[in-house]
């Protein structure tokens, strides 16, 4: 990532790359945690997964490959060098991940009922 991001753009684009990327890598550390809790639960109840959970825990891993997969878009992206307008580009991504920022605390809030934290 760092290697295609300090060929491919310029000086001032480059900070703002970083820091979506680490944005990302920080929203999918803080669900890390939680997901594989959820994904024991699940396994330990066996056949009769109480259906909430069963919910959390696919909410949880549909989240965490969409950030991965917009991360690895944005960088695909840039690879190709085909983005004319860089603000552009960088504020399709980002609103992506802003949604999932706002939308992380609250799933998180609804997992406590199971106990995890």
């Amino acid at each position: 990532r760092t290697e295609i991001i300090e060929i491919k753009l310029e000086a001032e684009n480059k900070s703002k790359s970083y820091e979506f990327l680490t944005n990302c890598d920080d929203l999918i550390n803080e669900i890390r945690i939680p997901r594989g809790k959820l994904h024991n639960m699940v396994r330990k109840q066996g056949k009769k997964v109480d259906k909430k959970l069963s919910e959390s825990k696919d909410q949880f891993d549909e989240i965490f490959e969409n950030i991965q997969a917009i991360s690895n878009d944005f960088v695909k992206e840039i690879d190709q060098g085909q983005i004319t307008e860089f603000s552009n580009f960088f504020s399709r991504f980002n609103s992506q991940i802003t949604e999932y920022n706002e939308k992380i605390p609250i799933l998180k809030r609804e997992i406590r009922k199971f106990g995890i934290y």
